[in-house]
């Protein structure tokens, strides 16, 4: 498979997030891009993720940037650590299946209704994007 360049994420405020590897010409970090809010949140629709070169897949999505040493977002120190959604609910190739789940009721974390898109993602995204960094734990999750 090819490398993902994007992929939406539905977070626990209610959020849904366009995150792509692109990289804004005026701040060079990834577009990391809040595209609607139906719960309550600091960032607003049309709000970005700041500070960091990666984007760092936890149980949020997390920007961080690199040390010399260290390439994941739970081992760097807490001065490399950017902006981060709130917890992520499910992951999704294509935004239209994201706004099926934004509208639902009872989400939760890593929500099983949506194991299979979430899955996908990670598979796409795998061990070895230049940007997108999925915690060991999570690939091993969704396997």
């Amino acid at each position: 498979m090819g490398t993902i360049h994007q992929f939406f994420a539905v977070t626990r405020s209610k959020s849904l997030y366009r995150v792509t590897d692109e990289i804004d010409p005026e701040t060079q970090i990834p577009l990391v891009e809040k595209l609607l809010l139906l719960g309550e949140s600091r960032v607003i629709p049309g709000g970005r993720l700041k500070n960091g070169n990666l984007v760092g897949i936890t149980n949020c999505i997390l920007m961080f940037f690199t040390d010399k040493h260290n390439h994941t977002a739970w081992s760097v120190s807490a001065n490399y650590l950017g902006g981060h959604s709130s917890p992520i609910i499910a992951l999704f190739l294509e935004g239209t299946k994201a706004r099926e789940c934004l509208e639902s009721e009872a989400l939760e974390p890593w929500d099983t209704r949506w194991q299979t898109e979430s899955a996908a993602v990670l598979r796409a995204i795998g061990r070895e994007h230049p940007v997108f960094r999925p915690e060991e734990s999570i690939l091993k999750q969704f396997g």
